[in-house]
């Protein structure tokens, strides 16, 4: 083992004098023009989006391949800043790497310590005036003591007529992992994880099979619609899972100068696989009538959310989706106002999303839904010099049935259940872009969770602060940083609360690109070693690396 550990070291000091070598000899050649960089986006599930018309909101929305902006990209005006950083789970290395410029596409594969292993595809089968195809496989995996791999692929097809398009898009994607959480003897010993052999620990396999098709109109139409079907697949082992039918619809268009009116309606069937679930079919149905006027300094949406929940038991569960945005000043500052709410069925899937390591039973049996029946926004949009934008905001969220988790020490894993809670958050974003040079991005939230008395609020921190920085060395050499802290949290531990540090993670990266068509790379993550406990048992990585090359063509 020691010897393979050598090997490894070896192999990334190699090709870090690789890069040191190209960068010498890229010092005595002519400055190149800048390589201008492109990110391909995979659009998987179709989300219709709302045009936006103010000047300080500018963002452009895009369905397919696009090029992004180099100017300050502000957030949508619709779409506030969110209330809290979604923290990321921090139970494997982070990675970050822009995407090459290509004609048709793009590989990339690296490799690491603690066997980690990146490889990735993109390739346009077909890129005619009205008619493309992509196809894309994507794999991301940590092996030691502590597993997670993750593979999914797919293909994307899509055929423009002169104001609408129809598209198709079908994935597959494999999640396997091990539960390396503590393994106690009884309620005061326990095994150290690290030495328990993977082969023997406790592991799962999760299949996510997706399919959607669909006809929407593109920008130059006179009417808005989108009209969708899609079906889920998804395999938990053992005959365990769901399958899932989702049918979207949308249509809207101005009826005076600067008024429009529209209607969205979703319809969400869940069906279980197996006899030995006690559990009926669910069905959610959900419309939202609304009604929009965009003026040159006021934006309004007023809408309604009605949701339906069919099947053992029947629910309305009604919701404000009120968004008001004010720009006193197109070039300095607006003031935004929302009150929204939403009703969220409580899948296995989503579950599983958010905490892999959960008893399938208990996700199963889980048949409640997550009910917010108002979230206020209220929040500012500040430019005061050329390419910064700074965002304070207050929020207010009160949620019925929202979901939390308990750790079994038996089973060394989690069974969730549903609390009523409330939140307020009052937080700061910052972006700030130089020309091609230098993009920052900063945020911090502190999180007030109210519930009844007598009551816990569960793995939730009181504040998150995290940052990202990306800086343009030459037009060939860059260098980027991430760092993301979060504070402490109360984990329910066979019913007892158990205290859980405050975790942060700082991450480093370097990039070369010599040409359009080739760039390595070298990201090192978590490089103070800090393995906090994101689920009580299970800690994160600690250092790792990964070195790899990309290849566009």
């Amino acid at each position: 083992m020691k010897l393979l550990h050598n090997k490894i070291n070896l192999a990334c000091l190699s090709l870090c004098l690789c890069i040191g070598t190209l960068h010498a000899q890229e010092a005595q050649e002519t400055q190149q023009d800048s390589v201008f960089e492109r990110n391909l986006t995979v659009e998987r599930e179709y989300t219709p989006v709302v045009k936006q018309a103010t000047r300080i909101d500018f963002s452009p929305s895009v369905l397919t391949e696009s090029t992004p902006s180099r100017d300050l990209i502000y957030p949508d005006f619709n779409r506030p800043i969110q209330t809290d950083k979604t923290v990321p789970t921090l139970d494997r290395a982070r990675m970050a790497f822009p995407t090459p410029k290509q004609d048709k596409g793009f590989a990339r594969v690296g490799l690491g310590l603690y066997w980690n292993t990146l490889a990735e595809l993109n390739y346009r089968l077909l890129d005619q005036k009205q008619t493309k195809m992509n196809i894309y496989a994507n794999h991301y995996g940590v092996f030691r003591n502590r597993v997670l791999s993750e593979t999914d692929f797919g293909l994307n097809l899509s055929h423009r007529f002169e104001a609408s398009e129809i598209y198709f898009s079908a994935q597959a994607a494999n999640e396997f992992f091990n539960y390396y959480g503590k393994c106690y003897i009884d309620s005061t010993k326990q095994y150290d994880f690290s030495k328990l052999d993977t082969l023997t620990t406790k592991a799962k396999g999760i299949w996510d099979v997706t399919a959607n098709v669909g006809w929407r109109s593109l920008a130059n139409s006179k009417i808005d619609y989108l009209m969708h079907v899609g079906y889920n697949y998804y395999h938990l082992g053992r005959e365990i899972g769901t399958h899932a039918i989702n049918v979207k619809g949308y249509a809207g268009g101005t009826i005076a100068e600067k008024h429009q009116v529209g209607l969205n309606i979703a319809n969400h069937t869940l069906l279980y696989m197996s006899n030995d679930i006690q559990q009926s079919p669910r069905n959610h149905l959900h419309a939202e009538p609304f009604y929009q006027y965009k003026g040159d300094k006021l934006y309004i949406h007023a809408g309604i959310n009605m949701d339906f929940m069919f099947g053992k038991n029947f629910a309305f569960a009604p919701s404000p989706q009120v968004m008001v945005e004010w720009i006193a000043d197109p070039e300095m500052v607006s003031l935004y106002i929302n009150a929204t709410g939403s009703y969220n069925l409580n899948t296995p899937k989503n579950i599983l999303e958010e905490n892999r390591y959960i008893e399938i039973p208990a996700v199963i049996n889980d048949s409640n839904s997550t009910y917010k029946p108002i979230k206020a926004d209220i929040g500012f949009k500040i430019k005061p010099i050329k390419g910064l934008l700074i965002t304070p905001y207050l929020s207010f969220s009160h949620l019925r049935n929202d979901v939390f988790y308990t750790f079994n020490t038996a089973s060394m894993s989690y069974s969730c259940f549903n609390m009523n809670a409330s939140v307020f958050d009052a937080g700061l974003t910052l972006n700030y872009h130089y020309q091609d040079k230098l993009n920052i991005n900063f945020g911090g939230a502190y999180h007030h969770w109210m519930t009844q008395p007598g009551l816990t609020v569960w793995d939730k921190p009181a504040w998150d602060i995290w940052a990202d920085i990306h800086y343009s060395i030459t037009p060939k050499w860059s260098v980027q940083a991430d760092m993301t802290f979060i504070g402490q949290r109360k984990a329910n531990v066979d019913g007892t609360a158990q205290k859980l540090k405050a975790g942060y993670q700082i991450n480093l990266g370097g990039i070369y690109t010599p040409n359009k068509w080739l760039s390595a790379f070298l990201k090192l993550n978590n490089i103070a070693h800090n393995q906090y406990e994101q689920f009580y048992a299970y800690k994160t990585y600690g250092f790792q690396l990964l070195a790899g090359v990309s290849l566009a063509f």
